[in-house]
């Protein structure tokens, strides 16, 4: 996790590591209460080009 602003956006992939800022996560985790399809999930996410809702939405 890094310190440096948030983007907004998010990729999910299971297999692969890489950052996040605190903002993106704070968000992601807020917005992850939206999705019915992220329940009972482990969600792997890092830095991306999808916006976060979007991103949560294709779980």
């Amino acid at each position: 996790m890094t310190d440096k602003p948030g983007t907004g956006k998010i990729t999910v992939d299971e297999g692969k590591f890489g950052y996040n800022s605190a903002e993106d996560v704070a968000r992601t985790l807020a917005d992850i209460l939206k999705y019915q399809n992220t329940s009972h999930k482990i969600i792997k996410m890092r830095e991306g080009d999808t916006p976060i809702d979007d991103a949560l939405s294709r779980v």
